[in-house]
């Protein structure tokens, strides 16, 4: 059954990204079979994985600019996706390849998932993973998709996923850790990224990548489309949308999402 399972993906990856035609989106021409054994074929794309040159940039840093660029031209990629029904979920710099001329793409489906393209809300359709079973790579996952709500992951958990590569870009590092798989997973659920601020990140920048990683799906961005966008205006110095969340805002998140300490706490006071 494994095994069978895993070819499974396999197809549905190719058919899944076979639909989607986008440049920044390495393109699947065609599906089948040879002598019992399924392939499919891609574009070759002579490029680097984005997590080999987060490696090969830790003393410096990769440029801001340089960075706020492939993460505005990821989010477009899955903008189209999305618009076609198409969900990444597993959205990571090893997912990402940045070729010759600079330019990124989006690959690796194999976890993708339909949606109902009647809207932006969570990913329906049939699944390869059973409810409640843990999909994709720890340090990117949303935290809908950390705690196994698979019914619930959609555009938004892609957004979640792309903000923590912007976060590792323009940080060095990613914004939630653990000595364990069970600490990252409860970090990545419950802690907020530490600050951006300080550095060479402006308040406009660190706004953007925080509304991305925000806890709550229905506090990102609207659309893929939307955090594109923001960055396009970060990238022309122009005023973004995002606001700001200030420290009295963050405490009553923490608050919410720790209600059943606080709330005896706060009546025992």
């Amino acid at each position: 059954p494994e095994a069978r399972a895993r070819v499974e993906r396999f197809r549905r990856e190719a058919q899944l990204a076979a639909r989607l035609r986008h440049p920044g989106i390495v393109a699947v021409h065609d599906v089948g079979e040879q002598d019992g054994a399924p392939y499919f074929t891609a574009d070759y794309v002579e490029a680097e994985p984005l997590d080999a040159v987060i490696a090969r940039s830790v003393a410096q840093g990769v440029p801001l600019r340089q960075a706020v660029l492939w993460v505005k031209a990821v989010a477009e990629a899955l903008a189209y996706a999305h618009a076609q029904g198409v969900v990444h979920r597993d959205v990571k710099p090893g997912n990402i390849l940045v070729d010759a001329q600079g330019q990124p793409h989006l690959t690796d489906f194999g976890l993708a998932k339909e949606v109902d393209l009647s809207g932006e809300g969570a990913a329906t359709g049939s699944t390869l993973t059973m409810s409640g079973a843990l999909v994709g790579t720890p340090q990117y996952m949303s935290p809908e998709q950390a705690a196994g709500r698979t019914r619930e992951i959609g555009p938004a958990g892609d957004q979640f996923s792309l903000g923590v590569v912007l976060y590792e870009l323009v940080a060095g590092r990613t914004p939630f850790q653990g000595e364990s798989l069970r600490e990252l997973l409860n970090a990545v659920a419950e802690a907020e990224p530490p600050s951006l601020a300080g550095g060479r990140v402006d308040r406009d920048l660190q706004t953007i990548c925080l509304k991305a990683l925000d806890k709550d799906p229905s506090r990102r961005y609207v659309s893929m489309a939307d955090l594109a966008a923001d960055l396009g205006r970060w990238l022309e110095r122009e005023p973004i949308l995002a606001r700001p969340m200030y420290g009295v805002a963050r405490l009553a998140k923490w608050a919410v999402r720790r209600r059943a300490i606080v709330a005896p706490v706060a009546l025992a006071a």
